[in-house]
């Protein structure tokens, strides 16, 4: 391994940090192209004998081709998904995982953090029933159910 996964997970992380600490209202899609950017910086800034060779960070469908050099998640989410009737379908074959960054990414995970000004808590799942939906508002994880089902107890009416 190259070692690029790891300074992007280590990047990733502290640009999380930042936005968590400073409450910044910011896009997963401007996350990924801060992340995407420092990366960038640090591989040009690096000694010629540390930088990586050149290899691609994303392969689709683990067939371990590289198809893009230089991916955004917002790319990735347009390559793998369909309009289908208003519902934003993921057409990558088998439901395969995206390889990005050293990470394996669903497509529920990819339109999570594209669309998401968070990362995602627990498991990401449908609200709709179309099957292989990614649409940003037909996905849910833990803290959108929790404070759906918090809305639904609060607003159910009562006995006095």
């Amino acid at each position: 391994m190259n070692g690029e996964p790891d300074l992007a997970a280590e990047v990733r992380g502290a640009v999380f940090a930042v936005i968590l600490e400073h409450r910044l209202n910011i896009t997963a899609g401007e996350t990924s192209l801060l992340v995407t950017a420092v990366v960038g910086a640090v591989r040009r800034c690096a000694p010629q004998a540390t930088r990586p060779g050149p290899t691609s960070a994303y392969t689709s469908g683990g067939t371990g081709r590289s198809t893009i050099s230089s991916p955004m998640l917002a790319d990735i989410l347009a390559d793998h998904t369909e309009d289908v009737d208003g519902h934003l379908v993921w057409k990558n074959e088998q439901n395969a995982r995206i390889a990005w960054w050293g990470r394996k990414l669903s497509g529920r995970q990819v339109s999570f953090l594209v669309h998401r000004t968070r990362p995602a808590e627990g498991q990401i799942k449908r609200r709709c029933k179309v099957e292989d939906c990614v649409a940003p508002g037909c996905l849910a994880d833990r803290h959108d159910r929790g404070v759906e089902l918090e809305h639904a107890v609060l607003d159910a009416p009562h006995e006095s």
